[in-house]
């Protein structure tokens, strides 16, 4: 039965008005061909370029963000356990590592040996902080930021790193951490944790980190102190609890560190470039490969007010001898002063913020993947920091992060990837073209064809006269349609279909060619 084409429109306009216009915003050519994975508040989804959803796990809301591995497998940490999730909803792994005063969060990651790698807590007391010179004046934290590596198997923790065992302040010099800033580079000073980002029982708050396999390094985010840092992985646990050893001989203190030079007695305020950040990452594609990456979240950024805050994308070449030991030019300060590359709405006229949560990554085609935790607005930029894909999560509740992942990347090799509906209801009207996929380039061809409703029809022609096959989708995945006969256009009767959406999917196995377009039938 069809809708009268008025009431439509007078629906969708309220709706518009009610609830914004979500999904799928905008693709364009110069968007990597992909997939994205976030969180709504009972599901996890993955959606292709154009918004459709190809596949969905029920995992309600986890500890932050989940990550597909290369097997095809959900990771995610959720209530102090790490669990492991195959491509059909089914738990295939649960990680507990049985210790009730550690407490994991934000981050996991798989190390080449198999382990994780997670960012985690322990739980302390007030007594603890009053050891390590904490101000009483400002209260007393119960966290102690930490990373450990654990068996995914056994749960057992094979290495530690404490925050705690390399912190510093010049306050009180009858504690055993008095020193003097400057001098002390390598140490994080209890005085420099913010009072305006306060909550949560936290202390400093590691809220990201990436792994370096080459140098066997963790760049850790330090949200608190607005820096991120680098620490050595290459330790025992003994080892990363003092000054030397492991492969880079100063122990577990901080081999590099960036974003807020007041933090160690260098600099001015006009040094601070990271405010409250996220996400560190070392860049795998482009230009600036071997770089880090960061999210600025511009929290309390100096010279905005509340209704002109901005967020921008940081990119820095640490000063070192290449080989993953860092120099303090002058014997006093890491470089570089000023980021390599920032992405801003100065720089690029994008605009995105949020003050929390959030993202930023280079993809393997050289853009710049952003998530704008507090909109739950992601957005892929080009290197002119042009919009190129554009993508917002209408049953988000302010996300922590999203992943975007290549076709090419391994877990979706042999499954099955077909588009069957739309997150946001009613779906976007935006008129997306999904990305043509080329099975084997033996050929410089595609797949270009026309659709259309006439009316009473949906008219599908080949625009350049390939031939060709049909199958047409409803936004359930319900196939109603399909004619396997390779012609060069086709002609759907609408006379039984519902008013809404569908998908029509041209093959063309000559051209190892396929593509898909939305038609709206009234």
């Amino acid at each position: 039965m069809k809708f009268n084409l008025y009431f439509l429109f007078i629906f969708l306009v309220f709706s518009t008005i009610c609830f914004g216009q979500y999904g799928i915003k905008k693709n364009s050519e110069e968007a990597l061909e992909s997939y994205t994975l976030f969180e709504t508040t009972n599901t996890t989804y993955l959606i292709d370029n154009c918004g459709e959803i190809v596949n969905e796990w029920g995992v309600s809301r986890t500890d932050l963000h989940s990550k597909l591995l290369p097997n095809g497998n959900l990771l995610y940490i959720k209530d102090n356990l790490v669990y492991e999730v195959d491509w059909n909803d089914n738990v295939v792994l649960i990680t507990d590592h049985g210790q009730p005063t550690l407490d994991l969060t934000y981050e996991v990651i798989v190390l080449p040996n198999g382990n994780y790698l997670c960012v985690a807590r322990r739980i302390r007391t007030s007594e603890f902080f009053t050891t390590l010179g904490y101000n009483p004046a400002l209260g007393f934290p119960g966290l102690d930021d930490s990373v450990v590596e654990m068996v995914p198997e056994t749960g057992q923790i094979v290495w530690e790193w404490n925050i705690s065992d390399h912190i510093i302040q010049d306050r009180n010099n009858t504690i055993a951490n008095y020193g003097i800033l400057s001098e002390n580079p390598q140490l994080l000073s209890v005085d420099a944790i913010s009072t305006f980002d306060w909550e949560f029982n936290e202390s400093f708050m590691i809220n990201g980190m990436d792994y370096n396999a080459d140098l066997d390094q963790i760049v850790l985010s330090i949200r608190k102190i607005s820096e991120i840092v680098i620490i050595d992985h290459s330790t025992t646990t003994a080892q990363a609890k003092e000054s030397a050893g492991g492969r880079y001989g100063k122990g577990g203190d901080i081999l590099y560190r960036w974003g807020n030079p007041q933090n160690y007695g260098q600099g001015s305020s006009a040094d601070r470039i990271l405010y409250y950040q996220h996400n560190p990452n070392w860049i795998e594609y482009g230009e600036y490969e071997g770089m880090l990456i960061m999210h600025n979240n511009g929290l309390d950024r100096p010279g905005t007010s509340f209704n002109n805050r901005y967020s921008s994308a940081e990119i820095i070449e640490p000063v070192s001898d290449g080989n993953g030991n860092y120099t303090l030019v002058g014997g006093v300060q890491f470089f570089p002063n000023r980021a390599d590359k920032s992405y801003n709405r100065f720089t690029t006229g994008t605009e995105w913020y949020s003050g929390y949560t959030s993202s930023t990554k280079v993809l393997p085609n050289g853009n710049i993947y952003i998530t704008e935790g507090a909109n739950d607005r992601y957005l892929e930029i080009n290197p002119a920091g042009e919009v190129v894909w554009e993508y917002e999560n209408q049953f988000g509740t302010y996300i922590f992060r999203s992943e975007k992942y290549s076709t090419s990347y391994a877990a979706f090799d042999n499954k099955v990837l077909q588009p069957n509906s739309t997150v946001e209801q009613p779906s976007s009207t935006y008129n997306c073209t999904i990305f043509t996929t080329s099975i084997e380039d033996i050929q410089e061809a595609s797949l270009n064809i026309n659709v259309q409703f006439d009316g009473e029809n949906i008219l599908v022609n080949s625009g350049n006269e390939f031939q060709f096959s049909l199958m047409v989708y409803d936004m359930l995945g319900q196939n109603f349609a399909v004619d396997l006969k390779n012609k060069t256009k086709f002609t759907i009767p609408t006379e039984n279909l519902n008013s809404g959406i569908y998908i029509v999917t041209a093959m063309s196995k000559e051209h190892n060619v396929i593509t898909s377009h939305k038609v709206f039938v009234p």
